[in-house]
Parts: structure tokens; sequence; C-alpha cells
């Protein structure tokens, strides 16, 4: 089936790793696809305040996806056209169970910037979501739009903060962790966020949006957040070396590796020569 709607991530797919740059080849083919009127947008795990100005440089305008689907952006007014903000009591909640643990701090992720609490350590780590920063007492009395909740520590403790987490609030929210490896290789992230969007739900609502069928989308992208919108879509490129969790989900794998860029240009081409 012809694509006809285009997702894209952002870092490890579109932006470079060693300068958050997109490589002029990876540009100039998402300008080919526009003039072959395939419609290209972003589904990122950053917020809005962190995919603007990525927006901007690559010329995408309308609905674009935002922290992992929670937040529905249109890119060319700024305007929110859907948004799931975590519960006041599950945001209290986990983070009074992360805060509790040994070395952890916590980090609010709202649509335009990050709220964290005097002397938090991890600030040039977090502001890969978004470069804008906001001081508060305590993070829950003051983030009333959290969309991610991010705590940092050593990996025993974020396990730990996980375990609760999931023990006491269930399937209210969804929870991960993963390594923060720029910090450490003992330095782990726990992530939550209100259940239900995903970077598939995001997928199908800018689907829906541009009146494309599911089957007629496709993605690209490097990394396991990036795995629910791989299952809906009509085609699945992966980076090189990603994960072999995500990689077993594609239908396609390119041949540049994750965070090298060109991989972008490479889908682009394989969906335009059919």
């Amino acid at each position: 089936m012809t694509t006809r709607l285009l997702g894209l991530d952002l870092d490890g797919t579109v932006l470079r790793d060693h300068d958050k740059s997109i490589a002029p080849q990876d540009l100039a083919a998402i300008e080919r696809a526009r003039d072959h009127g395939l419609i290209v947008t972003i589904i990122t795990g950053r917020l809005y305040g962190g995919t603007r100005d990525v927006a901007r440089q690559a010329g995408i305008k309308g609905p674009i996806g935002c922290a992992d689907g929670c937040h529905i952006v249109d890119a060319s007014t700024h305007a929110p056209l859907a948004l799931h903000v975590l519960e006041q009591s599950c945001l209290n909640q986990a983070y009074e169970l992360a805060c509790a643990q040994p070395g952890v701090w916590c980090y609010g992720l709202e649509p335009e910037q990050i709220v964290h609490e005097e002397d938090a350590p991890h600030l040039r780590y977090v502001g890969l979501w978004a470069p804008s920063f906001a001081i508060a007492p305590r993070l829950p009395d003051a983030s009333e739009r959290c969309i991610k909740l991010v705590a940092v520590g050593p990996r025993a403790s974020i396990e730990e903060a996980f375990r609760l987490v999931r023990h006491q609030l269930g399937a209210q929210v969804s929870a991960f962790t993963f390594p923060a490896t720029l910090l450490g290789s003992d330095e782990h992230v726990l992530l939550v966020r209100q259940a239900g969007p995903d970077k598939g739900t995001a997928l199908r609502w800018l689907a829906r949006h541009h009146g494309v069928a599911i089957e007629e989308t496709a993605v690209v992208g490097d990394w396991l957040n990036d795995a629910p919108m791989f299952k809906v879509a009509g085609r699945a490129f992966v980076m090189g070396k990603a994960h072999p969790e995500l990689t077993a989900l594609a239908t396609d794998v390119l041949d540049a590796p994750r965070g090298a860029g060109l991989g972008v240009a490479q889908a682009i081409d394989t969906i335009l020569a059919r």
C-alpha cells in the first residue's frame, strides 16, 4: 500500500548524537518527500519545548506528537490539540516513592519546561527533553501540567522506586526504567506518565487528522519507546544497531546506525521508489 504519512522520531533518528543536528541529506530528503506529496510529521519523546526548533528547521508544520504521545501540538500555531497530564494524586505518590530512595532526584516535565527543585544535579541530562527550566520548593506543588515525572539516581534505588510505583499505582500509570548512559554506568532513569497515550496512539491521531488509513503510514525510529508506533504503522523503518526488541518489530532495517543520521534519507528514498 502507498505510504501517505511518515512519522519521524527525533533523538537517534533525525538528530545525530554528537551534536543534535540534522544531517543535510536528511533535511533534503524530508523536503523531497513533501514535494512528492508525503505528509511528514514528528512523533518524539521530547517535550514541545524541545521539539519546536527542530520542527521549524525541518520545515515540518501542522500537528506533531510530543512527550511519547501525551501532547499533540500544531507546530504552525503552537496550539495544543491534545494533552494528557499526570493526575495530581499519581504525581504526588510517584514523587514520594521515588524521592524516598537514596540518591534519587525528581523532575517534572511540562509541555514547555522542566520543573526541578533547588540544587538538582541532572539538569544537563534532563535538558534533552526541553531546554527551559523552572525551580520549585517541592515539585508536585508547583507542577499542575506535569506530563511526565522523571526520577534519576543509582540503579538499585531506581529499580526499587519502579517496583513500588508499579505495585501502588498499577494500571493508573505507565512506568519505565532505562540506563542514563550519558551520566555513568550506574545511573538509571524512571519515567512515569499517565496510562494510555503512547507513540502508537499519537500515530493513530495524526493519521485520522490527515484522513490517512493507518496502513498508509510509515515511521522511523531507534529506541524502545518507538515500539507502540512500530506495532500499528503500515511500515516501520528501524535505524541500524537499534535495540533487538525494536528491530524485531520493524519491516525494514536501515543501514545507518542509530544516532549517526542518514537513516531518514534512506527510508524516504525507499518509500518514494515504490
